[in-house]
């Protein structure tokens, strides 16, 4: 999108629409199995592609091809020089420059003014990043390029040294800056010179707590904002200011306490919206729900309470409204809650994920989260219920599709009423519940159960699982498998 590959038309004029035909494409080549979507996309709770790969047979014939067509180009350090001089596209690996002989890169990367897309790529199987070098850290003959992206640089540079491109402020017809997986400490002042930018994506690895500068809302085209999962303001006595970005469509990681919550009122084309929130105060949530639930727009909503606590009747109002909301589709309630609100009448019935963390839950909570009617993916851990037993009761969670089950020290047993419990189950995860001996019998009756996952479990409970597969094996039921594995 960002080089205009999806052309408007007057009917898809709306970036989101353009966004939708995107999608409707690489849905097309995941079904002719051109592309692979990723696994948590199978039964993913949005309901759209986040992540895939191409199979390897097609990534071979796709590099041979764009040779011939001078497409792209990936740029080998441990080969001669085969420039071309029609490349519009350029991938670097920098884990190959970093063991390569070289000593002037510039000779190996195209230095044409018509470079549309320039990626570069860190190291992919390490846990240290590859450190950007400052051989190649000038990008002033790129200053046309409409695309440039990072994945998994580490800008630290040698004796630890902030390096970020020199001359990066110079690109300033880019559409597209993305900084995912990086280690980067902070964002610089010049970046607002970058007017026609679209979309930015600070989403740098969870290790690097990024500086943010106060200027974002200066990028009135920005559509797509992803902040980073741990970030601050650059003036630490101000909130960080976004009522500049009226255009903007995407919204992730928006963080309560750091971005300024009056802002929302500038958000008229919001359609993806994901907020953080720890230690802010509630008022400000208020806000946001207020927000939330009446924006007719927003056609995705991802709400993270982090360390939440149900101690004062505020919060306890809080909770009650965030549960009850139609408007949120994923929910992931981090800390200690030991009950649902007494007045809680009736739960959200939009939750497609939920995930309760910690929440020390006294009763079952599953008679209630059994209603949610589109709920497709439920997560309980780190000891989520305090009770020995979990029932899933025999009508509900119709929609279900992967649950999992982690860390719950005093699970006992599992409970399933009638296999109509959940009658589209495909995935079920279990860890780390030492008390928990076997699984039900009505589990294996599930006719859509693909796999089981079973991560750090007792040898007596592995070895009924097998026995268990090894049985519907023996039936007929070929397509369910069991993947056992150690925890970190």
């Amino acid at each position: 999108m960002a080089e205009g590959l999806i052309v408007s038309t007057a009917s898809s004029s709306s970036v989101v629409e353009r966004l939708k035909i995107a999608e409707e494409y690489l849905k097309d080549l995941a079904e002719r199995s051109l592309v692979i979507i990723a696994e948590n996309d199978q039964v993913s709770a949005t309901r759209r592609i986040n992540s895939c790969r191409i199979h390897d047979l097609v990534r071979d014939f796709c590099i041979l091809q764009g040779k011939r067509e001078d497409s792209f180009e990936i740029v080998d350090f441990t080969k001669g020089i085969e420039r071309s001089s029609l490349t519009s596209r350029i991938a670097v690996y920098l884990d190959d420059y970093i063991h390569a002989d070289v000593d002037d890169t510039t000779s190996y990367i195209p230095e044409d003014n018509h470079i549309r897309s320039l990626i570069f790529f860190g190291k992919d199987k390490s846990p240290s990043k590859s450190t950007w070098p400052e051989e190649v850290a000038d990008l002033k003959d790129f200053q046309w390029t409409r695309v440039l992206n990072f994945d998994g640089v580490d800008f630290r540079g040698a004796n630890n040294n902030k390096l970020l491109p020199k001359n990066i402020d110079k690109l300033l017809y880019l559409r597209y800056l993305g900084f995912r997986g990086c280690y980067l400490e902070k964002l610089a002042l010049s970046f607002t010179n970058f007017l026609y930018l679209e979309t930015l994506d600070l989403r740098v690895t969870s290790s690097s707590k990024m500086i943010i500068p106060n200027v974002l809302w200066k990028l009135s085209n920005l559509l797509h904002l992803y902040f980073p999962v741990s970030f601050q303001s650059g003036d630490q006595n101000k909130l960080i200011k976004l009522d500049g970005l009226t255009r903007l469509e995407i919204l992730e990681n928006f963080r309560v306490g750091i971005c300024d919550v009056d802002d929302f009122q500038q958000f008229k084309r919001l359609q993806i919206f994901t907020v953080l929130y720890r230690d802010g105060n509630t008022l400000d949530m208020n806000k946001i729900m207020e927000f939330i639930n009446g924006n007719g727009y927003l056609s995705h909503t991802s709400l993270t309470l982090e360390k939440f606590d149900c101690y004062s009747k505020a919060r306890r109002s809080l909770l009650v409204n965030v549960l009850t909301s139609n408007a949120i589709h994923c929910l992931h309630l981090e800390g200690h809650l030991k009950r649902m609100p007494k007045d809680l009448m009736i739960i959200g019935q939009n939750f497609t994920k939920m995930v309760f963390d910690g929440c020390e839950f006294l009763e079952d909570p599953m008679p209630i989260l059994g209603g949610v009617k589109q709920l497709m993916t439920l997560v309980l851990c780190n000891d989520a219920i305090e009770g020995d037993e979990i029932v899933f009761p025999e009508y509900g969670f119709e929609e279900l599709r992967s649950l999992k089950i982690a860390n719950l020290q005093y699970l006992e047993n599992l409970v399933l009423l009638d296999s109509a419990a959940m009658p589209n189950l495909s995935i079920l995860t279990i860890e780390q519940c030492g008390k928990l001996e076997e699984l039900p019998d009505e589990v294996m009756d599930i006719p859509t159960l693909a796999e089981l996952k079973i991560g750090s479990m007792s040898e007596v409970f592995e070895e009924r699982v097998r026995q268990s597969v090894k049985e519907q094996k023996e039936m007929g039921n070929d397509q369910l498998t069991a993947t056992f594995y150690k925890c970190k």
